[in-house]
């Protein structure tokens, strides 16, 4: 989730609403496919090694590929 993160008085603040917005919603058509996988492995702790280098490979094709970028 390449984003650009906003300094300044309540700027993180901001940023997380927006984030929030856009996460609470991924049908609304602003989230792609590589955000919303990002924000999925973000919620799995706890795995084992192998099984997070599995998802962080399947990370990296859908970076490289164009399906990656497509929005929801």
């Amino acid at each position: 989730m390449d984003r650009e993160i906003y300094i300044g008085e309540n700027g993180l603040e901001k940023q997380i609403m927006q984030d929030l917005e856009r996460t609470a919603n991924p049908a609304d058509g602003l989230m792609t496919v590589n955000e919303l996988v990002g924000g999925y492995l973000a919620t799995k702790t706890g795995v084992r090694q192998s099984t997070r280098i599995g998802y962080v490979t399947v990370q990296r094709i859908l970076k490289k590929e164009s399906f990656g970028n497509m929005k929801i």
